[in-house]
């Protein structure tokens, strides 16, 4: 069972409630990364210092990122996050309705926050605070010198495969607001 109905936040974010087999949750818009090179905090110790994220490997990934979990702040976990002890302790929701904009460089999601868990959050959301995020994802990557819109990177990212998002309300992510990305 579905059911779908807006309501008005005092926030620039257009925010909606929704439910689930009975479950209420809050949809939020968000920009879960944006063409460009980064420095990724990943745990692989063989990490690369920077990281391009081309355009055609994100749009490739929308279907990998739907029913994937929401968390707040990256889980101390250094393989898939998708375990049912992270979803008892660490999940606020899911993504869904995953796009590309080819026009805008960016990959979108809306993010359903559990009503019951994510209280804090969507009280944040709805007071207008901005938020950066974080996609947690696997991926092949080349080693390929480049620069993008001024920035230097030495590796490519050619396959995404979505893992998590993560919110991080009090610190910033590779893909940052000042990037373009976060709830917006």
């Amino acid at each position: 069972i579905l059911v779908t109905g807006k309501i008005a936040y005092d926030t620039k974010i257009e925010m909606s409630k929704d439910k689930i087999h009975d479950k209420n949750f809050t949809v939020v818009p968000a920009v879960m990364m944006v063409e460009g090179a980064y420095f990724p905090s990943i745990s692989d110790h063989d990490a690369p210092e920077s990281l391009f994220f081309s355009g055609e490997a994100m749009s490739k990934s929308v279907n990998t990122c739907n029913g994937r979990p929401v968390s707040m702040n990256h889980p101390d976990c250094n393989q898939s996050c998708n375990s049912p002890e992270l979803y008892k302790s660490k999940w606020l929701g899911y993504i869904f309705n995953t796009e590309y904009n080819r026009e805008e460089k960016e990959l979108k999601c809306q993010m359903w926050l559990d009503d019951d868990r994510a209280t804090s959050l969507i009280s944040m959301v709805a007071n207008g605070n901005d938020i950066d995020v974080s996609i947690g994802a696997f991926g092949e990557i080349s080693q390929i010198d480049g620069t993008h819109n001024g920035v230097d990177y030495n590796y490519a990212i050619d396959s995404i495969v979505g893992d998590h998002l993560t919110d991080l309300p009090n610190s910033r992510g590779a893909c940052s607001w000042d990037d373009g990305c976060g709830i917006r």
